[in-house]
C-alpha cells in the first residue's frame, strides 16, 4: 500500500504542470511576467535603446498623464518620461547637443555657427526630426519640470527647448557666417517673422517661439551644468531669440520700438515699418550677425 501511495504522489507531481497548462492557459505565465508588469516608467527608460521601446514608454506615459491629476508628482514624472521618450525615438539627447558644441569650440573646428552646430543634431540618418515631435517633447518636459527637479532634468528640458528654437529659426531662415537669407523669398519680411514667431497664427500659445525661449533660459539657469564656452553659445542663441521677439513686438504693437545698427549707425523700428522689408531684413541681419 505504501508503494502505491508513493507512486500516486510521484505521478501527481509529474502531471500537475501538464494539468495546469491544459486549463486554457499556463498559470505560470502570469507569474513569469509579473516582474515585467511592475517595471516603472523610469525602469523602462533606464534600459530602453530601440525605437519600439521608446514608443512603448511614450504610450505608457501618455496613459498615466491622461489618468492622473494634473500637477501631481506622478503626472509630472510621466510628462518627463514622455518628453525623453519622444526624443529617444529619434536618437536625440542633450548629450548630443553638448558634444556638438564642444566639438565646434575646438581650435581646429571649421564650424563656428551655433545654428549649424545644433541643427546638425536634428538630422538623423539623413532625415530631419519632425518639428511636431520636437515641440511635443519640449512641451512635455515643460509640464514635468519645476524648480524642484534635478539638474539633469533641467538640462534635458533646457536643451529640448533650445532644439525647438533652432528648428523654428532654421525652418524660416538660413543663418550662416555670411548673413541671413529667408528660406522662402516669396514671403514678405513680416510674413517670414510671422512664420517664426507664431507659425499657427493663434497668438501666444505653447507653439509660440517666445514660450520655448523662456523655458530654455529658465532651465539652463537652474541647471547651471554647461561648461562656460558651451553656455556662452546657448546664451547667444537665447539672446538672439529675445531680440527677435522684441523686434516682432515693435512691429506688431503701437508704441513699442526696436533699435538696431547698420554700418555702425543706429536705427529704430516701430509698427509704422511693418511693411518695410528692407528695414526688417536689416534688423534680422543685425540680430544674427554675431551667432
Amino acid at each position: 500500500m505504501r508503494k502505491i501511495n508513493i507512486l500516486i504522489i510521484r505521478a501527481s507531481i509529474f502531471l500537475l504542470p501538464v494539468i495546469l497548462i491544459g486549463c486554457g492557459s499556463n498559470v505560470f505565465e502570469g507569474l513569469a511576467q509579473k516582474p515585467e508588469q511592475n517595471l516603472t516608467l523610469q525602469d523602462k527608460m533606464d534600459t530602453a535603446s530601440t525605437t519600439e521601446e521608446f514608443k512603448e514608454i511614450a504610450a505608457d506615459a501618455t496613459t498615466v498623464i491622461q489618468n492622473t491629476e494634473e500637477g501631481s508628482d506622478e503626472w509630472k514624472n510621466a510628462n518627463r518620461m514622455l518628453g525623453k521618450a519622444i526624443l529617444g525615438q529619434h536618437d536625440v539627447t542633450a548629450i548630443d547637443v553638448v558634444k556638438n558644441l564642444l566639438d565646434s569650440n575646438k581650435e581646429d573646428s571649421s564650424v563656428t555657427n551655433v545654428y549649424d552646430v545644433i541643427e546638425d543634431t536634428l538630422v538623423k540618418q539623413g532625415e530631419r526630426v519632425a518639428s511636431t515631435d520636437l515641440k511635443l517633447a519640449a512641451n512635455a518636459l515643460n509640464n514635468g519640470t519645476d524648480s524642484n527637479s534635478s539638474t539633469s532634468s533641467q538640462l534635458i528640458r533646457g536643451m529640448a527647448n533650445a532644439l525647438v528654437i533652432i528648428d523654428m529659426v532654421t525652418l524660416v531662415y538660413d543663418v550662416s557666417d555670411d548673413g541671413v537669407e529667408p528660406k522662402d523669398s516669396n514671403l514678405s519680411s513680416i510674413k517670414q517673422l510671422d512664420a517664426l514667431m507664431d507659425p499657427d497664427g493663434n497668438g501666444v500659445t505653447s507653439d509660440s517661439f517666445i514660450i520655448y525661449t523662456n523655458a530654455a533660459e529658465e532651465s539652463l539657469n537652474a541647471s547651471n551644468a554647461l561648461p562656460d564656452d558651451e553656455r556662452e553659445d546657448i546664451d547667444r542663441l537665447i539672446e538672439n531669440a529675445d531680440k527677435v521677439n522684441n523686434l516682432y513686438t515693435a512691429l506688431k504693437k503701437d508704441g513699442e520700438s526696436f533699435e538696431y545698427e547698420k554700418n555702425a549707425s543706429p536705427y529704430t523700428i516701430t509698427s509704422a515699418d511693418i511693411d518695410d522689408d528692407t528695414k526688417i531684413e536689416d534688423a534680422i541681419d543685425w540680430i544674427f550677425s554675431t551667432n
